[in-house]
């Protein structure tokens, strides 16, 4: 390269890092990078600071990398940095509840060079200070506006569920209401249908692509024609059921259903049959409260053991326990499109498993509300949203973090969740016993 080019080259890097030409600074070559590499981030030690930065590669002069007092070490990436959420330039620090905040290894490929050292050295694993540090990119978040709220006085008390089928959305509470309205239509125009008997509070409800709820109460899972309110019971056991889900394979409905005592059923082939597992440290008198998910044929978990750990269910291996690696209560469970199944825990923690195996569980990030109970997790195209039991609503973005919850005025407490790409709903009681129900519109303006 001819020596103008280094010279600039050298000026826009001391400018880049802040760091002087002092009598230790080094002019280095750039190492040879991977034929794919799109972006890359440049980090560089003096003494206890660390600088980061945002490059976009190939540059058109970037053959050398100077001057530097410190150790440097470049993270290549094959996406661009529009990809990670980047702009050239500082990268900031993020914490780990943050969105976007993300550990700089994944998908990178690593090189490092110490002061003094005469080539680079491509590296694996990463070491300090990098294996704490957390790059805070561009991550949007939507902003709530609450468009709609009606409250209803039903007599003995009220909880409730939601449940959504195509255009239609639906509440189920006690006693003895379920309430129907066009998901875009007043929430006041609910029409009641009155079957007459939620005489407790539903536990959990899953609506087939039939129309039928599948609502758990007490020790009965019953049947509920969304459409005349015909009620049938399912099945009647021992103990109290709690969550419940599933889905129609090949014409035939598949559910799992937790219930306490640790005992867990599948529904299939119009069949309810207990699954049995090893259930060494499942506490015999505990609670469940933490859900079931249905996540493709025959595989499902379930939160047992007070729901303090998770179940595996697939087909023809035997079900396990899986290794939670400290994760509290799970309280909500949703499978993203990223393939992973997003866990909420009764703190407001947040953590994911492999859809695939389901055996890892990492936790990522917390509703950053309190420690209120996340009561639900529900699809919004490429993310979750999710309500927290302490009056708020919120955004996961997979692979990336957790958004800022936005406080739900006017509810003492949430009972559940519906939403999509523009709204979402929320069903709970406000501060006179009432059933409250309000519309919050999505946008990111």
């Amino acid at each position: 390269m001819k020596r103008s080019k280094h010279s600039l080259w050298a000026v826009w890097m001391s400018l880049l890092f802040g760091l002087g030409c002092g009598s230790e600074s080094e002019f280095w070559l750039w190492p040879e990078l991977p034929e794919d590499t799109q972006s890359i981030l440049v980090g560089v030690e003096d003494g206890l600071v660390v600088v980061l930065r945002a490059l976009r590669y190939p540059r058109d002069s970037a053959t050398e990398l100077g001057p530097t007092s410190g150790a440097v070490t470049i993270f290549a990436y094959p996406e661009s940095l529009e990809a990670r959420g980047l702009t050239e330039g500082a990268v900031a620090r993020g914490a780990p509840a943050d969105c976007w905040s993300r550990p700089l290894a994944p998908g990178a490929t690593m090189f490092e060079r110490a002061l003094g050292e005469d080539a680079w050295s491509q590296r694996s694993a990463v070491r300090a200070p990098y294996d704490t540090f957390l790059a805070l990119s561009d991550c949007p978040c939507p902003r709530f506006e609450e468009t709609e709220t009606h409250s209803f006085a039903f007599p003995g008390g009220s909880r409730a569920r939601l449940a959504r089928l195509q255009d239609e959305l639906y509440w189920l509470s006690n006693p003895g209401s379920v309430r129907w309205v066009d998901i875009e239509a007043p929430l006041s125009e609910g029409t009641p249908i009155e079957p007459n008997f939620f005489h407790l509070s539903p536990e959990d409800t899953f609506v087939d692509e039939t129309g039928v709820a599948w609502a758990t109460l007490a020790e009965v899972v019953y049947m509920v024609d969304l459409e005349t309110g015909q009620v049938r019971t399912s099945t009647q056991m021992a103990q109290r059921a709690s969550g419940i889900h599933g889905a129609y394979v090949e014409g035939s409905l598949q559910l799992f259903m937790a219930a306490d005592g640790g005992r867990v059923f599948r529904f299939h082939r119009g069949v309810w049959s207990e699954i049995r597992y090893d259930a060494t440290g499942v506490f015999p008198d505990s609670e469940q409260n933490g859900g079931a998910l249905w996540i493709g044929p025959g595989r499902g978990l379930i939160a047992v053991q007070d729901a303090r750990a998770l179940l595996a269910i697939a087909p023809e291996v035997e079900p396990r326990v899986i290794d939670r690696e400290g994760l509290l209560a799970v309280s909500a469970m949703a499978l993203a499109t990223d393939g992973l199944v997003y866990l909420g825990s009764r703190s407001g923690e947040f953590a994911t498993v492999d859809g695939t195996e389901l055996r890892r569980v990492r936790q990522f990030g917390n509703s950053a509300f309190g420690s209120g109970v996340v009561r639900r997790l529900f699809p919004l195209g490429d993310r979750l949203g999710f309500a927290v039991r302490t009056a708020a609503l919120g955004e996961v973005v997979p692979g990336a973090g957790v958004c800022p919850a936005h406080l739900a005025e006017g509810f003492q407490e949430v009972f559940d969740a519906v939403g999509d790409e523009t709204q979402t709903i929320l069903v709970g009681q406000d501060s006179e016993g009432k059933l409250r129900v309000a519309r919050y519109a999505r946008s990111f303006d």
